[in-house]
């Protein structure tokens, strides 16, 4: 069974028989024209390009030598690499990002942050070099959203 439940010993205050409220000294009020100028591209929010996504770039990645040790015998992985200040936690970086590191070699780079005796400056710089060079000789298409992302590549070929 439900209570009914009443509030006591409440009692709106009033003053000289009105309603008394925070606003009641102010009066009457006429209507105010707000204007609020903003830019139209919203910062937060604007639809991104989807990550690419390509068994067959993998594959093509995973047949290139590793960038660290050029005569490795082991498996080669694709290393997917976030961008500085793109992506976060648990996001996948997209498939251009991907570089080709044997097993032993995607291990340390995990543990160090590093590729071979490189600064962390030096990794960074060399993988975006090495991300370019895939990208300039991948014998497939790349989408035009793709090549967008790194203008300087394509500078000069109309595309």
């Amino acid at each position: 069974m439900k209570r009914k439940l009443r509030r006591r010993g409440f009692k709106r205050p009033t003053y000289q028989g009105q309603p008394c409220t925070p606003y009641a000294s102010l009066g009457p009020t006429e209507p105010i024209e707000m204007r609020v100028e903003c830019d139209p591209s919203p910062v937060r929010g604007q639809p991104k390009d989807p990550p690419w996504r390509s068994k067959a770039y993998l594959a093509w990645v995973r047949a290139l030598p590793c960038v660290m040790h050029l005569d490795c015998p082991g498996t080669i992985e694709a290393s997917h690499h976030q961008r500085e200040g793109h992506g976060s936690t648990g996001m996948k970086a997209s498939d251009e990002r991907a570089i080709p590191l044997c097993s032993e070699a995607h291990r340390r780079f995990h543990r160090t942050g590093r590729i071979g005796r490189r600064s962390a400056e030096g990794t960074r710089v060399f993988i975006e070099e090495v991300i370019a060079l895939q990208l300039k000789s991948y014998p497939r298409p790349i989408p035009d959203y793709v090549k967008a992302r790194y203008p300087d590549i394509w500078r000069g070929e109309g595309g």
